[in-house]
């Protein structure tokens, strides 16, 4: 479930530009959590 939220707000940025400076912060916040995710699994 968490996977698909983060597509979701990828696919979100990619039509917005202006809040691809925002996804840009959260950009290691959200590979950090990506990476997790596979260690847990």
């Amino acid at each position: 479930c968490r996977i698909f939220k983060i597509r979701v707000v990828v696919r979100k940025i990619k039509y917005s530009e202006e809040d691809r400076l925002a996804f840009s912060d959260m950009n290691s916040h959200i590979q950090q959590a990506m990476m997790w995710q596979f260690h847990q699994n």
